[in-house]
């Protein structure tokens, strides 16, 4: 092996904080005080003994085949893998090895980043946010159920107040019962989210689906639509009521967005995700529908909480409604993400695991060809 402690930079490796391991056919020939603390045992129990023997044994053969390689002169880029220490504690690290010469052979010189403080973080980090969601949630929720309930303890107390003869009540009466009907909307919504039901697929076309829950969402809207809806679309399996909500909640945000009076772009197209796609997503076949507004978009820092329970940046909604359709497309194992840039509108992408050709006639992508107000029909 070569002579490390009596080379000038012996004092480097040994007070720098990644370990250091120079390893010749796959037996451990020196370690420095920081790979022995990572891994868990002392530098005596290392010294001669086998790497892989130290590694937990799912990854022992992708660990042998790695030290083979740089062994054999290739560069091993930075991956992660878990030692086991003398207490049978596991540690996770990163590692990335290299190639060095010495004593006229070829070893392994292999240097180990701590990452279990790094993962401990993150996890600490994530529950702070789901916390950090759950009081939003919590927060929200008591607000609506608040106000609801007001108007219809107010009312139940006018009721009494003016409940003689001669009084008018129905107009109380009504206020009552819309809110307790909201009321029970906003239950209805946190059972979906909560305990969602599982979906009822069938092979449905999504062009008709688009443009008819388009019509019925904007039915009085000034907003218009463009639509560019491929003729040969595939037809997904899905449960046409909760993705017909998730088109109806991205068609009226986009509405909102926009006050009530512009341009909504909705386009659906064929798409193969790929491996090497950066989508959390099988391979396969999927339809995107994409829907875009030309509002005044949404600040970097609010998009990853855009599909949060209760985050909303509207002045109307309770933000509840992308909660649910994130859930409903995870279901149906789908993925649904945004795009925006303050003042240059919103862009929203469903992926939807999608199949050739519909069976029957109501799969078809022929059929009623209804419109929106303003809608102009261009095909994909």
């Amino acid at each position: 092996m070569c002579e490390l402690k009596k080379n000038n930079y012996s004092s480097l490796i040994e007070q720098t904080k990644d370990g250091i391991i120079i390893i010749d056919e796959e037996i451990i020939q020196f370690t420095n005080e920081a790979a022995a603390e990572i891994i868990g045992c002392d530098i005596e129990e290392l010294i001669g003994k086998s790497y892989i023997s130290i590694v937990v044994p799912e990854l022992k053969e992708i660990s042998a085949q790695r030290c083979r390689l740089c062994q054999a002169g290739k560069y091993i880029s930075f991956h992660e893998t878990k030692f086991i220490g003398t207490n049978r504690k596991t540690s996770e690290v990163g590692i990335s090895a290299s190639p060095v010469r010495c004593h006229d052979k070829t070893m392994v010189m292999a240097i180990v980043h701590n990452l279990t403080e790094h993962k401990r973080q993150q996890e600490e980090v994530q529950k702070n946010q789901k916390l950090e969601s759950l009081g939003l949630l919590a927060g929200g929720i008591a607000h609506d159920f608040n106000n609801l309930l007001a108007v219809i303890i107010g009312n139940l107390s006018l009721v009494r107040t003016y409940g003689q003869p001669g009084y008018d009540l129905l107009a109380i009466l009504e206020e009552t019962r819309k809110a307790a009907w909201q009321a029970r909307d906003l239950t209805q919504q946190l059972f979906t989210f909560a305990r969602p039901a599982i979906p009822v697929k069938r092979a449905v076309s999504l062009s008709k689906l688009i443009k008819e829950i388009a019509a019925s969402t904007l039915s009085g809207s000034k907003t218009r639509c463009e639509f560019s809806l491929r003729d040969d679309l595939w037809c997904s399996e899905i449960d046409e009521g909760q993705i017909g909500q998730v088109i109806r909640n991205l068609i009226m945000n986009a509405d909102q967005a926009m006050a009530g009076a512009g341009l909504i772009e909705i386009r659906a197209e064929n798409v193969i995700v790929k491996a090497e796609d950066d989508l959390p997503l099988k391979k396969g076949k999927y339809t995107r529908v994409s829907v875009k507004d030309y509002g005044i978009g949404i600040r970097e820092e609010n998009l990853q909480k855009i599909f949060d329970p209760y985050f909303t940046t509207k002045q109307k909604g309770s933000g509840f409604g992308l909660a649910i359709s994130y859930a409903i497309v995870k279901r149906h194992e789908g993925y649904i993400s945004v795009e925006s840039k303050p003042g240059g509108g919103t862009t929203f992408h469903v992926y939807l695991p999608a199949i050739e050709k519909c069976f029957g006639s109501e799969g078809s992508n022929e059929g009623e060809n209804r419109r929106c107000p303003g809608e102009n029909v261009s095909p994909g």
